[in-house]
């Protein structure tokens, strides 16, 4: 799976500078700055989420463009495995196999467009993943050594990402006081409860104590969508799911004739996640005297968090996401696609079909699950789109480059692409002079002893994608005049002797 994965993360995306940065940031943190000290994160830094395991990554291989596609499809691979275990969990055991299959085709055999997010890190996907094995682990009728297990992947999924809120603590608090009703007591299953509000507590202390303890700050937080925007942002959560799971929008790898397989997938989640708020409403509105124990109860119990999970997703996506805003906004879908995909697959397992277990339906299904992987595969095995970073980064190595600044996009995807050997600094515009930008950026990276004294400098930036500012003026504003402009692809390439450098501008952040 991972190796599948993989191949399809080279040709979904090329990687960019919001990954490089989270790979140098880890690679960092493993390597003796824990903390993170001199570091600016972003709102969501990451920190004890995704950096982790790209810093482990690190260790085994270094710095290097590879890893900018195998840590993030390790993790989707991860994601994987726990949704079809959530799937199949409460699924009739003769049906589990079609649980499973419809929960693994809709993740694990992503279309393009899912694939270019699901893929890439960091993009929330690891969160999910804590959010996945949480579920797993916490009983809802005691605690015990599951239950801190999954309060520490909780708080840790929190401190990182404050997204887990809403698609891990929220569910898990709102899904005991479903339970209450359900089992007509309100002293059933506090553990959840108890696991909500210590995780968030927990994120909460540890995110207030970090600056304090010397680590990383945080970057200014982004504006929250307008409250006037939010019944735009709910009429396109459609379109939106359509376009990650294949169904509309430009899709060049699913053929005309294949599309409705894709269909197939939206219908099954969409049903699945309206079965599942039934059920849930239904729950919360009519108390059942039940205990809370293995067995459909149970499933009531999974089928609840999960739907409450897919919906706070989907209150992301409406609260978070800006007028006007381009694809990538889709990236706050992304768990909900996940959740529902497992929603679809205990709803499928439900069907009444007389012959569930027959040969005949099974082989059906294995012929939907391999047209369904027939657009991943067609991705997998086609060419890799062109890559200007590391084409940049060979031009650097044989020019003796080491060491330049370019605008933020331009920047850390070089440096990662050169393996650490051309390390380039992002800079951004200020009044016609180019400064250091401090977002997830370490002050180190600018000290004067950091780069060593280097012959030559050079700024490096895209002049059909301009960003923050960084030209031709505004270098000169800088550096003075360059002894030498190159062209490198869609880059221009401006050289001036090493001692300029120290005309850099004082760290700044992004403007508000």
């Amino acid at each position: 799976m991972v190796v599948f994965l993989n191949a399809v993360s080279w040709r979904a995306f090329g990687g960019n500078s919001d990954d490089a940065n989270a790979l140098l940031a880890g690679h960092a943190l493993v390597h003796g700055n824990v903390l993170l000290h001199g570091w600016q994160l972003p709102t969501d830094s990451y920190w004890s989420v995704d950096l982790p395991l790209y810093g482990i990554a690190s260790l085994v291989t270094g710095v290097g463009q590879s890893l900018l596609h195998i840590v993030p499809s390790a993790i989707a691979a991860a994601v994987v495995l726990a949704a079809v275990v959530l799937a199949v969990r409460d699924a009739p055991p003769a049906r589990r196999w079609a649980a499973g299959a419809t929960t693994l085709a809709i993740v694990g055999l992503p279309a393009p467009l899912l694939a270019s997010f699901f893929l890439q890190g960091p993009m929330h996907i690891a969160t999910t993943l804590y959010c996945l094995l949480a579920f797993l682990l916490i009983d809802p009728a005691r605690f015990g050594w599951r239950w801190w297990a999954g309060v520490g992947l909780l708080g840790a999924a929190v401190a990182g990402d404050p997204v887990a809120v809403a698609i891990g603590a929220a569910p898990l608090a709102a899904a005991r006081l479903v339970a209450g009703r359900r089992n007509g007591s309100w002293r059933a299953s506090v553990s959840p409860l108890a696991a909500a509000a210590t995780s968030v507590a927990a994120a909460g202390a540890l995110r207030w104590v970090l600056p304090r303890l010397g680590g990383y700050t945080s970057a200014p937080a982004l504006p929250l969508s307008p409250a006037g925007n939010w019944g735009a942002n709910l009429r396109a959560v459609p379109e939106r799911l359509g376009a990650l799971l294949g169904v509309t929008g430009p899709s060049p790898h699913v053929w005309a004739t294949g599309r409705w397989v894709h269909d197939l997938g939206l219908v099954a989640l969409a049903v699945g996640v309206a079965v599942a708020s039934f059920a849930l409403l239904r729950a919360a509105v009519a108390s059942r005297s039940s205990a809370l124990r293995p067995g459909p109860e149970q499933g009531g119990w999974n089928g609840d968090l999960l739907t409450l999970a897919t919906w706070g997703s989907l209150g992301a996506f409406v609260a978070i996401t800006l007028p006007h805003a381009d694809v990538n906004s889709v990236r706050y879908l992304v768990p909900a696609v996940v959740f529902g995909s497992v929603l679809a697959g205990r709803s499928v397992a439900r069907l009444r079909v007389s012959s569930m277990s027959s040969v005949g339906v099974k082989l059906a299904a294995l012929a939907l699950l391999a047209a369904y992987a027939a657009t991943p595969w067609a991705v997998a095995t086609g060419p890799r789109p062109p890559a200007p970073p590391q084409a940049l980064a060979r031009w650097l190595a044989g020019n003796h480059l080491r060491h330049g600044f370019g605008p933020y996009w331009d920047a850390s995807v070089v440096t990662v692409s050169s393996q650490d050997g051309a390390q380039v600094r992002p800079v951004i515009a200020e009044a016609g002079r180019l400064h250091a930008l401090a977002y997830f950026a370490s002050a180190d990276w600018f000290k004067p002893s950091a780069p060593p004294p280097a012959d030559k400098v050079f700024l490096v930036y895209e002049p059909a994608q301009p960003w923050g500012g960084v030209d031709d003026a505004s270098a000169a504003g800088t550096f003075g005049p360059p002894e030498r402009v190159a062209a490198v692809g869609p880059y221009r390439v401006l050289v001036w002797p090493g001692e300029v450098a120290s005309g850099l501008g004082p760290l700044t952040t992004l403007p508000s």
